[in-house]
């Protein structure tokens, strides 16, 4: 198992330069549901944060402790989930993730724009949370990887998880508020925090 560093590295590079890009930024009122761009770049700042718990607990596990195989993959994929529940977690108490707060957006009800619950944080997630589960678990109870080519049934699951990735970017693309399919299963739209109001002279 090899620890990705030039990943690491290239993340940390994307992530400043996305920094550097935001931090003075300020939206103009027409531009309060335009997240597309500050959403797309978001999980580059994300990626860093979660590179130690994703990245090197694995290699740990496995240079320092000689879990391998089955029992390697297993933990390897419950720590993916790490993002999730980083993600449902920022979200339902400070309705942004790091990247999110970075890239000053933040996720709001639909209809109040009020803060979101944990609940609607949690719908948010929950259909790539539950695919990601079952591929978690299915892999090493059938012994089947998508690495060697993959049966019918893993080729379906990781089919349904791309599709619905794909079905996000299409919703968020064909709506003006650029709400995604999840933003509309949770009842959440995404908004800039940093909009600039023009000042009325005195």
């Amino acid at each position: 198992m090899n620890l990705n560093s030039t990943s690491f590295i290239s993340s940390i590079i994307v992530g400043f330069i996305v920094w550097i890009m935001y931090r003075n930024y300020r939206a103009s009122p027409h531009e309060k549901y335009a997240t597309f761009w500050p959403r797309f770049w978001a999980p580059s700042i994300d990626q860093v944060i979660l590179w130690v718990p994703t990245m090197l607990v694995p290699y740990a596990l496995y240079h320092f402790l000689n879990i391998e195989g089955t029992t390697l993959r297993i933990l390897y994929g419950f720590i993916y989930c790490i993002h999730y529940l980083y993600t449902m977690y920022f979200h339902g108490v400070y309705g942004a993730t790091i990247g999110k707060m970075v890239t000053k957006i933040r996720v709001v009800d639909a209809i109040t724009e009020q803060p979101i619950t944990i609940r609607q944080a949690v719908i948010r997630e929950s259909i790539p949370f539950l695919i990601t589960i079952i591929i978690i678990i299915y892999e090493p109870i059938s012994g089947d990887s998508i690495l060697n080519g993959g049966s019918n049934r893993l080729t379906v699951l990781h089919t349904i998880y791309g599709l619905w990735f794909l079905a996000e970017i299409v919703t968020m693309l064909t709506n003006t508020k650029r709400r995604a399919l999840h933003d509309f299963l949770a009842g959440t739209v995404v908004i800039r925090n940093n909009i600039q109001h023009a000042t009325i002279p005195v």
